[in-house]
């Protein structure tokens, strides 16, 4: 996964930090969006250097999977950051979306996989109900953030986000969106 040349030509988002927004995430998340008429993909890298002790939660739906590692994306196609999507998954592919009213992400998909160094996951979601003048295209921008969530031993986790946060209060507010703009 993430090795075709379109992903390997995609900028590679890298900057991502702790809560609080000071101190650089490590080990480390790699985020690159692509698109074309039908779909917007996102790639996302996540340096794990013992992926396979991770242990999967064991609730399967909704909100609950983000107590275990995961990935959340948030989307919105305004640009406004004020209704946004999310679309979240684990490292063992157990994945689910919260629209709240935009129904263009239904029909999310997700593919994970497991490197002996790293998990990877590859979200496509459909854009054949995103109004034409909110479209990918270059230059247009939408609100977006990856927020990676990461347990670490004795029990504790590590959040980090592409668009940083400055406390650690409500992790899924719209406004902690940060400004993806498309080439």
């Amino acid at each position: 996964m993430l090795d075709d040349a379109g992903w390997r030509r995609a900028p590679a988002l890298t900057d991502f930090t702790l809560t609080g927004g000071n101190t650089r995430a490590d080990p480390g998340t790699e985020v690159r969006v692509l698109y074309d008429d039908r779909h917007l993909y996102v790639g996302v890298r996540c340096i794990e250097p013992s992926p396979g002790k991770v242990k999967p939660h064991t609730k399967k739906t909704g909100w609950k999977i983000q107590h275990g590692d995961y990935l959340q994306l948030m989307l919105d196609h305004t640009g406004q950051c004020e209704r946004v999507g999310y679309a979240c998954t684990t490292i063992y592919g157990q994945a689910s979306m919260f629209e709240f009213g935009w129904k263009w992400m239904r029909g999310l998909e997700v593919k994970v996989h497991t490197g002996a160094d790293h998990w990877s996951a590859e979200f496509k979601l459909p854009l054949a109900e995103v109004e034409d003048e909110y479209r990918p295209a270059p230059g247009r921008s939408w609100g977006f953030n990856v927020i990676r969530r990461r347990v670490v031993e004795g029990g504790g986790s590590d959040w980090s986000y592409w668009s940083p946060l400055a406390s650690s209060g409500d992790k899924f507010k719209a406004d902690y969106c940060g400004t993806l703009t498309f080439e």
